[in-house]
C-alpha cells in the first residue's frame, strides 16, 4: 500500500474547497501507516491502528500548514468557524465511512440496496473537477 495516491477535495459547510493530493509512505511499524498531503493543505501524519478482539482503535496525528491564501489570511480571526466547518466535515465522513461498512457486510444486493447512501456536498460545486476526483 506504501506509495498509493489519491485527490481529494472535500467541501464543508463554509463556501471554500480544499484541494490536495494524499500519498502513503513507507510506514516505521506494522501497526502504523504515514502519510503526506500536499496542496492547499501541507501535512504530514501518522496513523496509528491497533485491534483487540473486535475493536479497533486508529489514532492520527497529524501536523498541518495551510498554504490556502484564505485560511493563511482569516485563521487566525475565524479559527473557530474553520474548526466548527473541519469536526462537521469529520461527522460527515464518518457517517460515510459507517455506511460503506454496512455496505460492506451485506451479503446480497437487495441488502445493499437498503444501506442508505452516504450524505452528499453542503453546496454544489462551483468549477468542474479533474477525473477521478470527489468532494467527499
Amino acid at each position: 500500500m506504501s506509495g498509493a495516491v489519491s485527490r481529494c477535495g472535500p467541501r464543508g459547510w463554509l463556501p471554500y474547497t480544499l484541494r490536495w493530493t494524499y500519498r502513503t509512505l513507507e510506514p516505521p511499524a506494522d501497526d502504523q501507516l504515514l502519510v503526506q498531503v500536499r496542496g492547499e493543505l501541507d501535512v504530514q501524519g501518522t496513523w496509528t491502528i491497533r485491534q483487540a478482539g473486535l475493536e479497533v482503535t486508529a489514532e492520527l496525528l497529524w501536523e498541518v500548514t495551510a498554504r490556502k491564501r484564505l485560511i493563511r489570511a482569516l485563521g487566525p480571526v475565524l479559527k473557530p468557524l474553520f474548526e466548527s466547518n473541519h469536526h462537521w466535515c469529520m461527522r460527515r465522513g464518518e457517517a460515510s465511512l459507517r455506511l460503506e461498512l454496512a455496505r460492506r457486510r451485506t451479503s446480497n444486493p437487495a441488502e445493499r440496496a437498503a444501506v442508505a447512501a452516504p450524505p452528499g456536498p453542503a453546496w454544489p460545486a462551483r468549477r468542474p473537477r479533474p477525473s477521478g476526483e470527489t468532494g467527499r
